[in-house]
Formats: C-alpha cells, structure tokens, sequence
C-alpha cells in the first residue's frame, strides 16, 4: 500500500491508513493531508470546467476529488475541505453579476465564507472576495482602474504598484518584466486585459475563474504533473 508523501515527511505514518492519489500528479495523501474539493462543482457542462477537467488524471472518491498540498495543484473556483473529517475549509460560491464590485463582474466564483467544525459561517457580501490565488493584486488592479488615469499611466502604475510587486505568490506567479507586460497590454490598457495577462502568469493548475492559459505550456505541463520539478515542494 503507497504511504502518504507528508507523512513520510513528518514521521507520522500510520500501518495501514488509507491513502487517495492527488487528481493531477497522482501523489498519495492520507485523509488527513489531502485538500479535498467536491466533485460536483466540476460539473462538465459548465464550459469553465471544460478545461480543467481534461487535466484530472484521478476521479473522485465518494464525491470528492483530493489534491496534494502543492501550492499548484490547490484549485481554485471551487469550495475546499482540509481534514480526515473535512470540518474546516472555504466556501466558493457562484455571485449574480449586479452583485459583484464594480471592475471584477467577469469574475463569477466568489470565497463567501468558511467552514470551521463542520459549521458554515458566510460572510457579508462586502467581504467576499474573488476566489483566485492572487485575488488581493486583482482587486488592487480594480481600484487602480478606478482612478481613470491616462492610458499609459494605468500601465505604468499597474506594473510598478501591483505586476512587479507581487512577492508572496511568486511560486505560482511567473513575473513578467516591464516590456512584457507593456507590449501585451498596450493595444487595450484596460483593466479587463490586464487581469487576463494576470491569469496568463498563474501556474494554479485548476481555476475555474481563469480568465487565460499559462502564457508557457511546456511549463504548465510540467506543473501538472510534476510539480516538484517547477519549484521546491
């Protein structure tokens, strides 16, 4: 029987547990360091799921699908439970369009609240927030947006102050130097064309907010399957 990867790690292996195969590299996890998303919010009608469920490589165990703790493999756009008893996690909902802030409606999947021993506790609307790993730098970019600075002053400022500043994400965020960012937004230096260059440097493998593919899929490749390989687990 394979043994869970982080228990081996942290020397707290049990004889016989049970372990489940992270539904992208297939890495196994005990109940207990497994995050855990339900299978039906990957619903294969929806064309948002389209994508990511081509990449599940592992189905889901009595409704679930478990993911390894890769920082990559944690998906986005769909509830999350932690936990041999799945007590604790988050929970992303679909908002109607009139609900959401003004600058973020073409993001539909919001964290709304969270789950603390087996307990829902939604928040109040103003404090949802859209479900995305650099969801703080696309709401700092909604606000910068609000300003109506100039054209190439919008630009200027949403790489110096939110692009080149993102630093506790740069796992998963490729980025990009200033040419880069200037010659793909230039054209249209809106703040929908930014968030979509945003996506386009996220190596979160699943997101069913994604607004563009990874800019490198070589790479993206990689990080479905071999993460370890991208950057230290």
């Amino acid at each position: 029987m394979s043994q869970c990867e982080e228990c081996k790690r942290y020397g707290t292996t049990k004889p016989g547990e049970e372990t489940y195969p992270c539904s992208l590299c297939g890495r196994p996890r005990c109940s207990r360091h497994a995050i855990w998303a339900p299978a039906h919010q990957f619903d294969q009608r929806d064309p948002r799921v389209e994508a990511a469920g081509v990449v599940l490589k592992h189905g889901p165990v009595h409704g679930w699908y478990a993911f390894c703790e890769s920082v990559f493999h944690t998906p986005r756009g769909v509830s999350l439970r932690l936990g041999a008893e799945r007590s604790n996690g988050s929970i992303v909902e679909r908002v109607l369009f009139d609900e959401r802030p003004l600058g973020l409606e073409t993001f539909k999947l919001w964290k709304v609240g969270v789950v603390e021993n087996n307990v829902e506790y939604r928040w109040p609307p103003e404090q949802y927030t859209p479900s995305c790993t650099l969801a703080k730098s696309v709401v700092a970019l909604a606000l910068l947006s609000k300003k109506g600075l100039p054209d190439e002053q919008f630009v200027s400022a949403a790489y110096e102050r939110v692009i080149s500043t993102i630093t506790t994400q740069r796992t998963v965020f490729a980025v990009p130097t200033r040419e880069e960012f200037v010659d793909a937004v230039s054209d249209n230096p809106c703040l929908a064309m930014t968030v979509r260059f945003l996506c386009s440097r996220c190596l979160v493998a699943v997101c069913l907010n994604r607004h563009a593919p990874f800019y490198d899929s070589k790479i993206f490749k990689r990080v479905l399957r071999q993460p370890w390989k991208v950057a230290p687990q």
